[in-house]
C-alpha cells in the first residue's frame, strides 16, 4: 500500500489499516519492485504491411530491419520468402543475359545455317525471359495476396529454399 491507496487495486485506504477493504492486500508487506508489469514494445501495427512489401523485390529490407515487427514470426516468413523471390528473379535473369550474350556472340562469328541456328537460340531466350519475368510476377502477387490474408504458405517451386528463420 502506497500512501492511501492499495498497490494492487487503487482503492483508497484508511490509514492505519492492515488490510485492503477491498482486495484484502495486506498493509504491512511492501510491493516487490517488479510487481508492475512491464509492457512490451508495442507492435506499430505495420507487420502486415511488412509482410506484403517483401514480395517487391528489395523491399524485404524493411521488414528484415523494422522494429519490432522485424521479430514477428509472420513477417520473418514473409521476408524469408520474398528474399529467396528476389534471389531466384535476379538470378534467372542473370542466366538468359549470359545466354543471350553467348549465343549473340557465337551468331557472329559462324555464318549460314549455324549463324541462323544460333539467332534462333538468341531468340528463344527472348521467349524465356518473358517467361521467367511472367513467373516471378506471379510468385510476387501469390505472395503478397497471402500475406494480406494472413497465410504462411511457402511459395510453389522455390519457397521451400526461403532461409530467413522462421521462428515456431
Amino acid at each position: 500500500m502506497e500512501g492511501n491507496r492499495c498497490t494492487q487495486c487503487g482503492t483508497p485506504v484508511v490509514a492505519g489499516a492492515a488490510l485492503c477493504a477491498n482486495c484484502a492486500n495486506a498493509a504491512s508487506q511492501a510491493p516487490p519492485a517488479y510487481s508492475q508489469p512491464v509492457a512490451p514494445a508495442a507492435a506499430s501495427g505495420n507487420g502486415k504491411l511488412y509482410s506484403i512489401l517483401a514480395y517487391f523485390g528489395i523491399l524485404f529490407l524493411v521488414g528484415m530491419f523494422a522494429a519490432p515487427e522485424k521479430d514477428d514470426p509472420k513477417v520473418k516468413f514473409h521476408v524469408g520468402q520474398g528474399m529467396i523471390l528476389t534471389i531466384a528473379q535476379v538470378g534467372a535473369a542473370i542466366v538468359v543475359l549470359i545466354l543471350m550474350v553467348f549465343f549473340s556472340i557465337l551468331s557472329g562469328f559462324t555464318s549460314g545455317i549455324i549463324s541462323g541456328l544460333f539467332g534462333s537460340l538468341m531468340g528463344l531466350c527472348g521467349l524465356l525471359a518473358f517467361v521467367v519475368n511472367v513467373g516471378g510476377f506471379a510468385l510476387m502477387v501469390m505472395g503478397a495476396l497471402g500475406a494480406s490474408k494472413g497465410e504462411e504458405k511457402p511459395l510453389p517451386v522455390i519457397g521451400k529454399f526461403a532461409f530467413y528463420p522462421k521462428d515456431k
